[in-house]
């Protein structure tokens, strides 16, 4: 099996670090609205969108 370089491998880990902190960030915003205005009218498409964000964040982070 061929080894990867020092430098793929820390591009590879800065990939992954971005990803994760999207992830988070959108889990924490999506809290937040839900926690301060609950579930509506106005706030379930914001809600819907930042799950989908996750969702498209997630998939690649699992790939890699």
């Amino acid at each position: 099996m061929a080894r990867l370089s020092d430098q793929i491998l820390t591009a590879i880990f800065s990939l992954q670090r971005h990803l994760l902190e999207g992830i988070n960030e959108t889990a924490a915003t999506e809290l937040a609205i839900f926690e301060q205005f609950g579930e509506t009218e106005i706030t379930i498409p914001a809600l819907e969108q930042l799950q989908n964000a996750r969702q498209r964040l997630t998939d690649p982070c699992s790939r890699l």
